[in-house]
């Protein structure tokens, strides 16, 4: 995974904010269209974000996604892509690590996620 870190353009901070996942569009495995997941962000930055999901989910399959962030209190709704996906032996069931890139943040809340997650970078950072 470090080749993808190195390909990163924009900096990225862990925060473990609960994401809820629904399968919009996976068209190399369309029985997961519809399927809805409940996990966890690993990190998140202004054009993506890594979590976990308990089964391989196509490159190219389009997500939509609402991760609640507790500081500050906010919820953001995005459509994402699987950038890339790797599996991984981290939790009891065999899981599955997603890099996601953001298409598109809805409700025109682009600039406020963006400002948000370099806000939380410029905190950790002091």
């Amino acid at each position: 995974m470090d080749n993808m870190d190195e390909r990163r353009l924009d900096p990225r901070i862990r925060n473990t904010a609960p994401v809820r996942i629904v399968v919009l569009v996976a068209r190399e495995a369309p029985a997961l269209e519809g399927m809805v997941f409940e996990r966890a962000t690993r990190d998140i930055s202004a054009a993506g974000l890594r979590f976990t999901v308990p089964c391989s989910i196509p490159l190219g399959a389009i997500l939509r996604l609402q991760v609640d962030i507790s500081e500050p209190d906010e919820s953001y709704n995005h459509v994402g892509q699987v950038a890339w996906c790797e599996s991984t032996d981290e939790e009891e069931d065999e899981a599955h690590m997603l890099g996601i890139q953001i298409l598109q943040t809805l409700g025109n809340r682009a600039l406020d996620w963006r400002a948000m997650v370099r806000s939380l970078i410029r905190d950790d950072a002091e």
